[in-house]
């Protein structure tokens, strides 16, 4: 079990691929996401975490991303690298809470 300390933030990011229509076959994300990444800016600090579809013998990863915020973070921005090669900015995601993400048709 992972419990958050009182009085510490955080923000997580659960990511899905896809096609737009018409769109063609090379520019889709895998369902899962794999490969994609997500960069957070808060408080003047930068992580980058990516989606991985296992690490370890026998082992699966959850796939969704989690930063920890510590105590007062404001998140200025997060910014989403689809395997695709399309680009998502979010401007000032909401801390504490899952943020569910498909990827954008165009």
């Amino acid at each position: 079990r992972n419990d958050v300390a009182p009085g510490r933030d955080w923000v997580a990011f659960d990511l899905e691929g896809g096609c737009g229509p018409g769109e063609p076959a090379g520019r889709c994300t895998n369902r899962s996401a794999i490969g994609a990444q997500v960069a957070l800016f808060w408080n003047g600090q930068q992580q980058v975490q990516e989606v991985s579809g296992g690490a370890g013998f026998c082992a699966q990863n959850q796939r969704r991303l989690q930063f920890g915020l510590g105590s007062g973070g404001v998140v200025e921005k997060a910014v989403v690298r689809w395997p695709s090669g399309k680009i998502e900015e979010l401007a000032r995601p909401e801390a504490n809470r899952v943020h569910k993400l498909k990827e954008p048709a165009a």
